[in-house]
């Protein structure tokens, strides 16, 4: 009785989860499916119960040690290190002596069974670190040598009028040092189906003890399509099998033979046949054979020349010696040099670790029989020595014997790295667009010209109310539109399929529910056409501007209404306005006025001057906005009459500020007199208010060529930086230093931009706290364009 076999047969299928769970997690095993990453544990955890159970008997030992090759086999197929491989049954070991840790001592194994199960395991280490052993890099340099070897005696083996055993025994004496025989006999099929011929042998093959025996002979079938080709039997002086290294070394070099002796059978074949004919009376036989022969040669030459004009990569697996052999455009793709040995470990290592286990499956499936052995599949390779791999196209075919077996799996490789790159790249784009029309909310159609079907997504369909499965169409879509918009839509797509303005189709429309709820949408399209003119498709996109078309009427509404209030406010204000400033001037013209009541009347003055100013800018805003400019009466006027004119009137209404007045040049031109003294007398009163009562404030008129050049200075804090992009926009005041009844409504500069605008100038500002603040105001003197230095 054993308590370790019980605890392993009552919890194995909680052994092989606890064990898929942590070696899963391993880097080792990161792109394997479950079933690669368990390997054979579930049957060794049942042959190692037997072992326990049994003791160390022959028949439990050999099962355990036969799983344990099939299962390094495949770690070292896998990409697996001994280290790796050798962790696992540590962490086997490991959750086996879980089972019984939490028990009491005297549910716990004994000390005899404890040691039974620690040579098991330690025997399965030490057989993954002999089977790794034998893939050293050291066993690789000496595999090449002999495979170099048998490469220079190709020639000799081809050609020569020597018989068969003559040209074939050097091969064998290269196999027979590779692994140190006592001697090697060949048996070839030299025709296809036909018996095996004893061609070659050498050394000593008999297992007798006469001989010095006794012997082991290892035979070794070399396959080919169609059929058996031959039997390679080599002779050991040791009576045991052979170590997985020489086994390896054996495949590797018998399969890298099978290719030569292909060569060596059509040859022989052929020389048969020429010999039988010779005695053959009618010579057109022969002369056909031989045109039939040069045909052959010249189609492998063409094929060749096609392989390497197409930069195809080939490759030739046989199943049965597990030997690879790939040409140098195959290696190129994974990363090798030319002269490099692959495997199919190189094969399964080469692959993108998220591309291995889908490829495997696909040569398996092949080589099971499935779709007739065909094989297809894209995937990517990691560069063997610097990590640079390529995207590759394989196709192949499995080829089967009459039994069914796999004898051999052929195929081509092709890169398509570009291509790939081009479908990440519109993958991508198409992700960016697909992103961008999800956050925006827009919506895709494409109208079928033929049926008027549209085809549409979700986002289209809900803004004409309907669910995103919903049948759509023309004539649906311009039914679910409001009555008044409806000939406008239809006409604006007939004309873009008809090719008017290139196409080009933007019209904006309501939809309706059936609620009775309303959306406004905006679409653009684009018809495309063919090579006859002829339209080929017409798609675009549609977008909710219902919140915009709300704002716009909100806006057009508001602005309607302070048009409207501006004019009949400053309209009603200018006759009251006059009656003042007639009064006023009518009291100020009488004698008897004492210095009080004159002071009195210079007040009322000058607070219906300013509201007459007030009520100017208005008018002139009201006119601005509705007319599209200010209008002018251009005549002959001196800039530097209307500078000293208005400083004069500013002067008077001031006297306690210094005023001066700079002029240089010639002042005149074609202009509008009163604008430009209503536009300069805006710029003085804005220097007036925003200045420092005791700074002087400069008045400059300036000859400039064509034009003449208008600058108003004054000392002060500069204009702050998120002022200065609205500064000249209307209803925008300034924080100045007087008081609320002198304030303006924020259309002075304003004014000032519409005046210099009309007469084609321009104004500016410039401000710092070391220069003070300085418009500038250009005036070209006549009213045609002047070009701008």
């Amino acid at each position: 009785m054993s308590k370790i076999a019980d605890f392993i047969e009552q919890d194995r299928e909680l052994l092989v989860r606890r064990f898929l769970e942590e070696a899963a997690a391993r880097e080792s095993t990161q792109g394997l499916r479950p079933a690669e990453v368990l390997g054979s544990l579930p049957a060794y955890l049942a042959a190692l119960a037997v072992l326990l159970r049994e003791g160390p008997r022959p028949e439990p030992m050999a099962a355990k040690r036969r799983l344990e090759e099939a299962h390094l086999g495949q770690r070292l197929r896998l990409g697996f290190t001994w280290q790796e491989t050798v962790d696992e049954y540590v962490l086997l070991g490991r959750l086996i002596s879980q089972r019984w840790e939490h028990l009491p001592r005297e549910r716990q194994p004994g000390s005899s069974e404890l040691h039974l199960l620690r040579e098991a395991l330690d025997a399965a280490r030490a057989h993954a670190e002999e089977f790794f052993s034998g893939y050293s890099l050291e066993e690789s340099q000496r595999e090449k040598r002999y495979l170099r070897r048998l490469d220079a005696l190709v020639p000799e083996a081809l050609g020569g009028d020597a018989g068969l055993q003559a040209r074939l025994a050097p091969l064998l004496e290269v196999i027979q040092r590779a692994l140190e025989a006592q001697g090697a006999e060949l048996l070839l099929a030299l025709e296809e189906g036909g018996p095996l011929e004893r061609v070659a042998a050498i050394g000593v093959l008999n297992t007798g003890e006469d001989e010095g025996g006794p012997y082991t002979r290892v035979e070794l079938r070399l396959l080919r399509h169609g059929g058996l080709l031959g039997v390679l039997s080599m002779g050991l002086a040791r009576a045991r099998t052979l170590e997985p290294r020489a086994r390896r070394t054996l495949e590797t070099l018998a399969e890298h033979l099978r290719g030569i002796l292909e060569r060596v059978c059509h040859l022989e074949r052929e020389r048969r046949r020429s010999e039988q004919l010779q005695f053959n009376e009618d010579g057109s036989v022969a002369l056909e054979n031989a045109r039939l022969y040069t045909a052959l040669r010249e189609s492998e030459d063409r094929l060749r020349l096609t392989v390497h004009a197409a930069k195809l990569g080939t490759w030739d697996y046989n199943p049965a010696t597990d030997v690879l052999r790939w040409d140098e455009r195959c290696k190129e793709l994974f990363g090798l040099p030319p002269d490099a040995l692959v495997t199919w470990d190189t094969f399964l290592t080469g692959l993108h670790p998220e591309d291995r286990a889908r490829t495997e499956e696909a040569v398996q499936r092949a080589m099971s029989g499935a779709d007739g052995g065909s094989y297809a599949i894209e995937y990517r390779t990691r560069g063997a020595r610097d990590g640079v791999g390529y995207w590759v196209a394989a196709h192949g075919r499995a080829f089967f014997d009459e039994q069914g077996r796999v004898v051999r799996f052929i195929g081509t490789v092709f890169d398509i790295t570009a291509r790939k790159q081009l479908e990440n790249a519109l993958r991508a784009s198409e992700e960016h667009l697909r992103r961008v029309v999800t956050a925006t909310g827009v919506g895709s159609w494409e109208l079928e010209l033929d049926t008027q079907r549209v085809v549409a997504d979700a986002r289209l369909l809900e803004l004409f109310w309907l669910p995103p499965d919903a049948p759509f169409s023309l004539e649906r879509a311009l039914d679910a539109m409001h009555p008044e918009d409806r000939q406008l839509v239809a006409r604006a797509v007939a004309a873009a399929v008809a090719g008017e303005n290139g196409g080009r189709y933007d019209v904006e429309y309501r939809t309706l529910s059936g609620d009775g709820r309303m959306r406004w949408v905006g679409a653009s399209g684009q018809s495309f056409f063919d090579s006859n003119s002829g339209t080929r498709r017409f798609l675009g996109i549609g977008l909710d501007i219902t919140e915009r078309k709300a704002a716009e009427e909100a806006l057009r509404e508001r602005s309607m209404f302070e048009r409207q209030l501006i004019g009949i406010v400053s309209h009603d204000l200018r006759n009251p306005l006059n009656t003042i400033l007639l009064g006023v001037q009518a009291l100020l013209r009488r004698d008897e006025l004492d210095e009080r009541a004159t002071r009195t009347s210079l007040r009322i003055q000058q607070a219906a001057e300013r509201a007459t100013r007030l009520v100017r800018d208005l008018l002139d805003f009201t006119q601005a906005r509705l007319g599209g400019g200010l209008p002018l009466e251009r005549g002959p006027v001196d800039l530097h009459d209307v500078a000293e004119s208005v400083v004069d009137e500013v002067q008077a209404a001031h006297p306690d500020r210094v005023l001066l007045v700079e002029a240089r040049g010639d002042g005149r031109g074609e202009w509008d007199g009163d604008r430009l003294a209503q536009l300069l007398i805006n710029l003085v009163i804005n220097a007036v208010t925003y200045s420092p009562a005791d700074t002087p404030i400069t008045v400059r008129t300036v000859d400039d060529g064509a034009e003449v050049m208008l600058e108003v200075h004054n000392e002060g804090p500069p204009i702050p930086p998120d002022v200065l992009p609205v500064l000249f926009q209307p209803l925008q005041r300034g924080e100045g230093n007087l008081g609320t009844a002198e304030r303006s409504v924020g259309l002075g500069l304003y004014i000032v931009d519409q005046v210099a605008r009309a007469h084609r100038g321009s104004v500016d500002v410039r401000s710092s706290l070391s220069e003070g603040i300085t418009f500038t105001v250009r005036l070209p003197r006549s009213a045609s364009p002047v070009p701008r230095r």
